[in-house]
């Protein structure tokens, strides 16, 4: 028979974290739903994070009926293993600790994470050096560079020259990246990550290139370690602060901003849906935050709301993207105000 003790550190395994690599789960900060990694239900199973528990409405039922279910009973679920393995494979070795031990482990589990990030931001300080070095800068080698025919991919993509020189935005043709099955080579847009530094000067701290004709990872840095940046339009103002307007990708933001310029202090570009706890924190840096993701990302936005503060997020719901409809004008900038004054709460 196992100890209690035993039983009760499997069953305090965070329920979440276990669901999640299994399956994609979206929500609030309290209940999150997502496709059943059995009966493949899309929304059916459902995590309540504050009780640390689950159920799938095909697979388990209503907790009404059966009770909400724990980390064991998931393991067993999941697994097709008995109760004492699911234990012994949730315990993993740490049966018998203390509750001082246990702290102690998560202490040092925190300690390797600070640890790591601290080794991820020294190792973009050097590589910023290394593009740094280059001469001639490569933003502004491709953006001197380009042809008319060229420039014409940005007119393209609703961008007049005043905005191509302002982004300073160019167009590669030499350059290569690796992916399976052999390097990938053609043409493609590159789009410096600027920023005004601590010092007053103002540079690129990375270069995004969008390769061209391509669907499927179609962005890449042009150099790695750099690291993945939000997208500042206004790159010459040295504070987040005010108003903000979040979109996806650094294109739409240049797009967005160029045709809204004063609806918001700032446009902010995503790089992904889901930007890491460093992006949400400088978020949360202003006093409000509007979002307005694809239109198949509602989840997406909802869980970003909850991500950077309920209390200061904002949700804008459009029929399209937002840079398509703005250079087709069939969203204005009159539209859009009415729409940030009217975004819903989360």
């Amino acid at each position: 028979m196992l100890p209690a003790d035993v039983i009760a550190l499997a069953k305090s395994t965070n329920v979440f974290d276990l669901i999640d690599a299994d399956t994609t789960l979206r929500g609030g900060p309290t209940e999150k739903t997502g496709a059943c990694p059995r009966c493949g239900g899309k929304d059916r199973l459902h995590v309540n994070i504050k009780h640390n528990a689950w159920f799938c409405r095909q697979c388990t039922g209503e907790p009404s009926t059966n009770g909400w279910k724990d980390a064991i009973d998931y393991v067993m679920f999941r697994s097709g293993i008995g109760f004492v393995d699911a234990v012994k494979l949730l315990t993993n070795g740490h049966s018998h600790l203390t509750q001082a031990e246990r702290i102690e482990l998560a202490k040092q589990r925190a300690e390797r994470e600070a640890l790591q990030e601290r080794q991820d931001q020294e190792w973009q300080r050097k590589q910023r050096a290394k593009l740094w070095a280059l001469d001639p800068a490569p933003w502004t080698k491709y953006h001197k560079a380009m042809t008319q025919d060229q420039r014409q991919a940005w007119y393209d993509r609703g961008l007049d020259d005043a905005w191509i020189n302002y982004y300073q935005v160019g167009y590669a043709t030499d350059l290569t990246f690796p992916r399976s099955g052999g390097d990938w080579a053609g043409d493609c847009l590159t789009i410096p990550i600027m920023r005004t530094l601590n010092s007053g000067k103002v540079t690129a701290i990375s270069v995004i290139c969008r390769l061209i004709g391509e669907d499927q990872d179609k962005y890449r840095p042009i150099m790695s370690g750099l690291g993945k940046q939000i997208y500042v339009p206004r790159y010459r103002a040295n504070k987040l602060e005010g108003t903000a307007l979040v979109v996806e990708g650094e294109i739409k933001a240049m797009v967005t901003y160029a045709y809204t310029k004063g609806l918001t202090t700032h446009v902010i570009g995503l790089a992904g849906k889901s930007p890491k706890q460093a992006h949400i924190t400088a978020l949360q840096s202003f006093d409000q935050v509007y979002i307005c993701l694809d239109p198949d990302a509602k989840q997406d936005a909802q869980d970003l709301a909850w991500r950077i503060g309920p209390d200061k997020s904002r949700i804008i719901d459009l029929p399209g993207k937002i840079d398509d409809l703005l250079i087709d004008h069939t969203l204005t900038q009159q539209d859009l105000l009415h729409l940030i004054t009217n975004s819903r709460r989360v």
